[in-house]
């Protein structure tokens, strides 16, 4: 009796304890995920130069009686028919299935870090968010990223001209609103980009893990600890296989001082040197020209971006601008169960603002 008590109450623990029923919950978004609509928008931004742009759209479940639809109804009941004898389906009996709802006009721009692509695994865990709220999602590549590219001037920390493109060829083409999304050069290049661009269909934005200022960084990358420069000396090493990959010419800098020079000195960035260049690329500056909701999210033991570099009185001084810090390395923010912690942060975000 005692051993038919504790194989009732083990399986009847296991499932209230969240895991199964959260589970039940997400099933459906496995479809949506997998089934979106993907184009490749080929964008002429230039005679010689082309970005290439993933377009993502849900259109698995915008017919109510399409087959999958039918197919995720069927599998509801028959989760409540096994699990209803125990007593465990209220929560799936108060939602239900999923209903389904006509695509919202709303738009989402992506813009991946430095030696990134729309391919990689944060842009596309980010891309899986909003797919699930049927947004349209655009994955913005970098020159030379997928793309024609013979052209001088490269896709570089502030550079933001791809992404006002993008943006204008967004507002024309479609309706609703835009929000963007930035990841570490990303970020910096979206938070630069909000302080230029105004437009009331701009909704708002999120900057993960941007540098800010890369003046401050470069000093904190020399002068911090050993894992400062070593994480320094391979964000440099990136840096120069980007723009090898992108040229198709070695750079033999050994700095970010001396490959930026050298990058002046050729003529591919219009400066008069790397102090010019480092202030104009640092988003620091850009931070009180910001005149919508913008979430800046860093972490405070990123080696890569020191805390030290977020300027949090800047921050804190516009009231369009927030900041979180957590814990998550350098675009980590993985939680114990290896579930993304900003996904959550940034829907929460996002749900606010289109209310």
């Amino acid at each position: 009796m005692k051993q038919i008590a504790l194989g009732y109450i083990f399986p009847v623990l296991i499932m209230n304890s969240g895991c199964v029923q959260s589970a039940i919950q997400h099933l459906f978004y496995a479809c949506i995920i997998y089934g979106a609509r993907k184009t490749i928008l080929r964008l002429e931004v230039a005679e010689d130069t082309h970005i290439v742009v993933d377009k993502y759209e849900n259109k698995m479940m915008c017919e109510p009686l399409s087959f999958t639809y039918r197919c995720v109804c069927a599998l509801y009941k028959l989760i409540y028919s096994l699990l209803g004898f125990l007593g465990m389906c209220t929560k799936i009996k108060q939602q239900g299935p999923p209903t389904i709802n006509k695509l919202p006009e709303m738009n989402i721009v992506l813009v991946h870090g430095l030696n990134g692509s729309s391919d990689s695994k944060y842009v596309i865990g980010m891309a899986n968010l909003f797919l699930r709220k049927n947004c349209r999602v655009f994955c913005i590549n970098s020159r030379g990223e997928k793309g024609v590219f013979t052209g001088m001037t490269f896709t570089h920390f502030g550079f933001t001209e791809d992404i006002l493109f993008l943006t204008k060829h967004i507002l024309e083409t479609y309706e609703g609103k835009v929000f963007f999304v930035g990841f570490s050069q990303g970020g910096n290049m979206v938070t630069k980009f909000m302080a230029e661009f105004k437009h009331e269909r701009v909704l708002g934005g999120v900057s993960v893990c941007n540098p800010f200022n890369f003046t401050k960084l470069e000093e904190v990358h020399k002068k911090g600890t050993w894992i400062n420069r070593v994480v320094g000396r391979r964000v440099c090493d990136q840096f120069r296989d980007h723009l090898e990959k992108v040229y198709r010419q070695k750079f033999n800098g050994r700095d970010f001082r001396e490959i930026i020079n050298q990058l002046i000195q050729e003529g591919f960035l219009k400066y008069g040197s790397v102090e010019e260049y480092q202030k104009a690329a640092s988003s620091e500056d850009c931070i009180h020209l910001v005149d919508k909701p913008l979430l800046f999210i860093n972490a405070d033991d990123d080696p890569v971006i020191p805390i030290e570099v977020v300027p949090k009185e800047k921050i804190f001084k516009n009231r369009n601008t927030g900041l979180i810090t957590l814990q998550g390395g350098h675009l980590g923010f993985r939680s114990f169960f290896l579930t993304s912690t900003i996904e959550g942060l940034i829907d929460d975000f996002y749900r606010n603002l289109e209310k």
